[in-house]
């Protein structure tokens, strides 16, 4: 699959998710989206990671137990991790670690 259509798919996941994470989990992740809206999936994602910008949305899905709609989620699936640094998917994958969702 070439990285365009990757990344297509990977904001395309990203919309549904957020979509989820409204109906299932009771969060709106508003700053995401605006980012979304703007810069893309790809580019929005790396934001989100570099900046741990939407941490509360986190915890909300940690507490709704939907971490699996979490940006981190879908960064460390294999679809996807060719599309981010190791350095960003070893974020990921800490974080999820750390509230549970991965085992160590």
């Amino acid at each position: 699959m070439s990285e365009t259509s990757l990344e297509t798919r990977f904001h395309q996941d990203i919309v549904k998710a957020c979509n989820r994470m409204k109906k299932e989990a009771g969060c709106n992740p508003t700053h995401f989206m605006k980012n979304l809206s703007s810069l893309g999936g790809l580019q929005a994602a790396k934001l989100m990671i570099a900046k741990n910008s939407d941490a509360e949305t986190f915890s909300k899905l940690w507490e709704n137990k939907k971490l699996s709609l979490s940006i981190e989620a879908f960064v460390i699936k294999s679809d996807y991790r060719e599309l981010f640094t190791e350095e960003e998917v070893r974020i990921c994958v800490q974080r999820l670690r750390d509230y549970g969702y991965l085992q160590s």
